[in-house]
């Protein structure tokens, strides 16, 4: 997308498509646990949500970065997969230290073990200096979101809950 133009022009078509306004959008990167690998798998997208529905939309194809997803998008390169996560189904959205976040996530904890993990994990200064990424769980599924605006994205979920 080369202009402001044609990017606004993609998310008015998404809003319609969708049926809602979109509130709240920005890449991401995620990362989750695929039942058919044995590791994490990092995913490169966009992250938006409506007032009933986040959805993550990422391509399959091989990213190593945000940068390369921007810089080096082919045509034909679409995202192609779509995770849709019902707004009233997040149990919780927290600011997490990265690192901590793929261990949880590697380790496949219940809903419960994650929101005790959660509440033992509160240390600003280790979020700051360890870096930190936006949790949400929904049901028995665990995710994680790095975005530009973390901060944003944990106080427009924690609204709903």
């Amino acid at each position: 997308m080369e202009s402001h133009h044609e990017v606004e022009q993609y998310w008015a078509k998404k809003a319609e498509n969708i049926g809602e306004a979109i509130l709240l959008k920005s890449i991401a990167q995620s990362f989750f646990n695929d039942p058919n690998h044995r590791s994490l798998r990092e995913h490169f997208g966009i992250l938006f949500s409506t007032a009933s529905v986040l959805y993550f939309e990422y391509s399959t194809a091989g990213r190593k970065s945000i940068l390369d997803l921007v810089m080096n998008r082919k045509k034909g390169d679409d995202l192609d997969e779509t995770l849709t996560i019902p707004r009233k189904r997040i149990e919780t959205a927290s600011l997490i230290a990265t690192h901590t976040a793929r261990n949880w996530i590697r380790r496949n904890p219940t809903p419960e073990q994650a929101q005790n993990l959660i509440a033992e994990s509160r240390s600003r200064l280790w979020k700051l200096l360890a870096g930190s990424c936006l949790l949400v769980t929904s049901g028995e599924s665990l995710f994680a979101f790095d975005t530009p605006i973390n901060k944003d994205w944990a106080d427009f979920l924690q609204r709903v809950l």
